[in-house]
């Protein structure tokens, strides 16, 4: 997969922004879609308490 684009679409919580660090740290050049200041401010009026994240590294 190094030839070839990648991306990555989460949920914009703990978790999903997480999720993202790792896919970045494994794909320095992948680019999250709708991950954005501009995607959250759109949709702030769907926010509710999250759950905080747990997990420091996901397994491989």
């Amino acid at each position: 997969m190094a030839h070839v684009q990648n991306y990555y679409w989460g949920d914009l919580d703990a978790q999903g922004l997480q999720i993202l660090n790792q896919f970045r740290s494994y794909y320095p050049s992948g680019i999250a879609l709708m991950m954005d200041w501009a995607t959250f401010h759109t949709y702030r009026h769907l926010v509710k308490e999250g759950i905080p994240a747990l997990l420091q590294t996901l397994p491989q």
